[in-house]
């Protein structure tokens, strides 16, 4: 993998056949949330744009209530930003890790609905291979719900595999959707890396 989000990239002052996992490229960085992220979050989250689609579901908790549920089951997680311009772009998590059978989900966002780039994408990818080399996880799970399917239906079926389906399972505005559970090996994430880049 290279560095825009390898975690096989050596630097020089690293011994031989040992790397460390990457958190920023030449074009994407991932940096921890702080509490100076936490009323940016909020605002964002809880936008017009984002409220229904996000894990709030139209509910505004209270800023106590959102930093705690900001948290609650995360294994870790960071912010989407650029080397030259630090405003957060996007959200990405890893949470509900069962680290006895080696699985875990994982979860990314834009912070606004009108983010048309490829930044998020990017730093999902450089996310994954994180957690995959930071724990020894067979492999992550993704809770699609079917009217953001599309957003990943180049990488279904190489990439990505869809492993379950929950029928009518998440009301949105009057109408009941399925979701799915896509899962991404570990071996397969690292032996197909950059053309998981390409479809993102």
């Amino acid at each position: 993998m290279d560095q825009e989000g390898g975690a096989t990239t050596r630097r020089e002052d690293e011994a031989p056949g040992f790397a460390l996992p990457r958190l920023a490229g030449r074009s994407v960085v991932l940096r921890p949330v702080v509490q100076q992220d936490y009323d940016v979050l909020r605002l964002a989250l809880l936008s017009e744009g984002m409220a229904l689609h996000w894990r709030y579901r139209g509910a505004t908790p209270a800023p106590e209530q959102f930093v705690e549920q900001l948290w609650a089951g995360v294994l870790c997680q960071f912010i989407v930003t650029t080397p030259n311009d630090p405003r957060p772009r996007g959200l990405v998590l890893c949470y509900n890790a069962d680290l006895h059978s080696g699985f875990a989900y994982v979860a990314a966002t834009k912070l606004s609905p009108l983010d048309r780039t490829t930044l998020v994408a990017r730093g999902f990818a450089m996310f994954l291979g994180y957690v995959f080399d930071v724990w020894a996880f067979r492999k992550v799970y993704a809770e699609v719900p079917a009217y953001n399917l599309t957003q990943f239906s180049s990488a279904i079926g190489s990439i990505m595999k869809i492993e379950g389906q929950l029928r009518n399972h998440r009301r949105l505005l009057n109408r009941y959707w399925d979701e799915y559970t896509l899962a991404i090996d570990g071996v397969q994430f690292h032996e197909k890396y950059d053309r998981f880049l390409e479809y993102l």
